[in-house]
């Protein structure tokens, strides 16, 4: 089969043809030129067939003039007139103005072509024809991973599921869940000291960071000898010492730690690494509560769900994470990548999901930075979601202004999850996300 697609900015779209019928020949047709298509786009797109293991099909290009309507039909005619087996294929929002005009003309010549579009949602596939004007839904599944997704747009995952916090990545055995439950209660409720329970929790994540990064000596993979000097300093300046000990004793309590004081400072050893991570990374909790909910949520719907994503926006890997960040700006010959780290990604079909998970202070740079992940990765489709806790106490005076904002910029909040059961935190993420309610069979 040869199918026709109208180039689109939008990598989404070039793929939605290829994806449902696997032609052994696809034509692009657009008003870039050659040169751009074969030194930008078709890397990228082989580079997507092989990573999802697809035959790679005869790919040609034909650059038409933007502003020339005849010139567009003609290359269209000769196109028809060359492929016997042609389809054309085509997306309601992809293509240029004048070459979805010209296909219009075609399509008024030759009432025997067939064409497809995928609806709004990227889920289903109509095809169409001069005599079936309504179109008919297609049996036919378009997906890809978020990997997938990833990869289409020309970047590589880094790093994924904290394999760069926990060796291994994280392991979600029922003892660990059992204890990232609890965790979430403590978060959520406090232990009675302090204002807000989620500004707390972050307080004493805070405080033991701190305390075991700049105020310790290692003396074990997970026990840390911390001096007296430390902990008056952290006291004075982030936590009151009162609030810290009560959450201790509750770490405590639960088996996540041993806190013994001495004379010249304190010794603390954590359960393990992963509860080491949990406690000392303020917002890790809220995120793993907010993928494990996410993940079964996307997966009851044939979809892809994948936490603490660092994303290399350009896919190269041949410069390590922390040289990246370490390159000079000014020295020519020093590499320099964006990259970002994403707390949950998600995709479902062909929709990219985003969701940043904030359990403390946040500003308008949390929307900007979520708004250009959506941008560059989700082609004008993607979902934006920010997961909040106590979003009042931690913007303040602002909260209107950044949820404002956050409207502006298409990006739902999900605020002050730490008020509601697990049930209702999970139909709220459903909805909110669009996901349908029927899970697929």
């Amino acid at each position: 089969m040869t199918i026709v697609e109208l180039f689109d900015v939008r990598p989404i779209n070039n793929v939605v043809g290829l994806l449902s019928f696997i032609p052994e020949k696809i034509i692009y047709v657009g008003g870039d030129s050659k040169k751009h298509f074969n030194g930008r786009t078709l890397p990228v797109l082989n580079a997507f067939l092989e990573h999802k293991k697809l035959d790679v099909p005869v790919i040609e290009y034909v650059n038409v003039k933007r502003n020339s309507l005849k010139d567009i039909v003609d290359n269209l005619e000769k196109i028809y007139k060359d492929n016997a087996d042609c389809r054309f294929h085509v997306e309601v929002t992809g293509g240029e103005d004048l070459v979805l005009v010209a296909l219009g003309v075609m399509f008024a010549r030759h009432p025997e072509i067939q064409m497809y579009r995928i609806n709004s949602k990227l889920t289903n596939l109509f095809s169409f024809s001069w005599d079936n004007e309504d179109g008919e839904k297609l049996d036919v599944t378009v997906s890809n991973s978020v990997e997938d997704n990833l990869v289409l747009h020309g970047a590589s995952i880094v790093s994924s599921n904290g394999d760069e916090t926990v060796t291994g990545g994280f392991d979600y055995s029922a003892e660990f869940l059992s204890d990232l439950n609890k965790m979430w209660t403590i978060l959520c409720e406090g232990t009675g000291k302090g204002q807000s329970a989620p500004n707390s929790w972050n307080r004493v994540c805070y405080t033991l960071s701190k305390l075991t990064s700049e105020y310790a000596a290692k003396t074990g993979v997970n026990a840390f000898e911390i001096n007296e000097n430390g902990l008056s300093t952290l006291f004075y300046t982030s936590s009151s010492e009162d609030m810290f000990n009560s959450y201790i004793d509750a770490f405590s309590k639960n088996g996540w730690l041993v806190w013994n004081r001495k004379e010249d400072g304190a010794v603390v050893v954590f359960k393990n690494d992963q509860i080491r991570a949990c406690l000392t990374k303020s917002g890790l909790v809220l995120e793993l509560k907010t993928y494990l909910i996410c993940s079964k949520l996307f997966k009851e719907r044939g979809g892809d769900c994948l936490t603490g994503v660092t994303i290399d926006w350009d896919g190269e890997d041949d410069v390590s994470a922390k040289d990246k960040f370490l390159s000079d700006p000014e020295d020519s010959d020093s590499t320099i990548d964006t990259i970002n780290e994403v707390d949950v990604v998600a995709n479902l079909g062909l929709v990219p999901y985003f969701i940043s998970c904030k359990n403390g202070g946040m500003n308008s740079d949390e929307l900007y930075k979520l708004y250009s992940i959506g941008q560059r990765f989700g082609s004008g489709y993607a979902k934006l979601l920010i997961v909040t806790t106590d979003i009042s106490f931690a913007l303040g005076d602002s909260e209107n202004l950044f949820r404002q904002r956050a409207l502006d910029m298409g990006i739902d909040i999900l605020s002050n999850v730490h008020t509601v059961s697990d049930d209702e935190l999970t139909d709220a993420l459903r909805k909110i996300l669009d996901l349908q309610k029927q899970k697929y069979q």
